[in-house]
């Protein structure tokens, strides 16, 4: 009966995790004079546009959120990793 009623009154705290960010893929190089493009490819075109688009959305909601919650340092002096350790390079 004890025994239970030490998780009856806990107090759980859920901590933030940091958010990953994620680099946006470097654009594949086009001839000066492209020749015209199919309709597949012109959807694929259009897909890489939205999914750039939302890949920069979701960074700076990230940068956002890591900022709020302590891993990046507001200056931008140091970022904060997980534990309070100093971020890799």
């Amino acid at each position: 009966c004890f025994m239970l009623s030490g998780c009856l009154f806990t107090k759980y705290v859920y901590v933030e995790g940091q958010w990953p960010e994620i680099k946006v893929p470097d654009r594949p190089v086009v001839p000066e004079d492209p020749p015209e493009l199919t309709a597949r490819e012109q959807i694929i075109v259009g897909y890489v546009e939205v999914l750039e688009f939302r890949i920069i959305a979701y960074n700076r909601a990230a940068s956002r959120h890591n900022t709020r919650h302590g891993y990046i340092d507001p200056e931008g002096e140091n970022d904060v990793g997980e534990e309070g350790e100093t971020a890799p390079p």
